[in-house]
């Protein structure tokens, strides 16, 4: 297989399609991985990491509650109205966690 050049610059290489495709979805699933928890597990303790845990277990939509005491300002996500994912990072707004899912 010949490399193709740039049409506009001497010395430069495309790299075919499918290769980049191939190392973008490398990208993807090795960091489809990472993040809190377990993918089907429950969150963990506060005490045992950085991982939010539910405020309050019995609510339909609990908060979020976090290793360094905050709570998230909202009980749903924006998005779909649904649960709040401890997976997903939150934003900090005025040094408060907005969760989402």
């Amino acid at each position: 297989m010949h490399p193709q050049r740039w049409s506009g610059r001497k010395g430069r290489w495309k790299v075919p399609a499918g290769l980049a495709l191939l190392i973008l979805a490398g990208i993807l699933l090795a960091g489809a991985g990472s993040g809190c928890g377990d993918a089907g597990g429950e969150p963990r303790l506060v005490e045992d990491g950085p991982c939010p845990v539910y405020d309050d277990t019995t609510a339909a939509l609990p908060r979020l509650l976090y290793a360094d005491g905050t709570r998230t300002l909202n009980d749903r996500c924006m998005v779909r109205s649904s649960k709040l994912n401890p997976r997903i990072r939150a934003v900090y707004v005025n040094g408060r966690p907005v969760g989402f899912c």
